[in-house]
């Protein structure tokens, strides 16, 4: 039997460290438009491990990339 602890906001330690690792890879990402080589690099990560992340958090590095059509609003000129 699993007991699942929860902070003061509601949040399991599990829940917490996926919303931080989603939204760290997501401003690597946009820091690098997209570019996944150099946010493996910056992250210490070699790129497939960096693309293995990607994929579990589903996010797509192209949406980062200029011109997009779903270019994050961050990152629009």
């Amino acid at each position: 039997r699993r007991v699942l602890q929860r902070t003061a906001d509601g949040l399991s330690l599990r829940d917490a460290r996926d919303r931080f690792t989603k939204k760290y890879l997501e401003t690597l990402l946009e820091k690098v438009a997209g570019n996944v080589s150099r946010a493996a690099e910056q992250a210490g990560k070699h790129r497939s491990d960096f693309y293995e992340l990607l994929n579990r958090y589903r996010i797509d590095p192209a949406r980062f990339r200029k011109g997009h059509p779903e270019e994050t609003p961050t990152t629009a000129v």
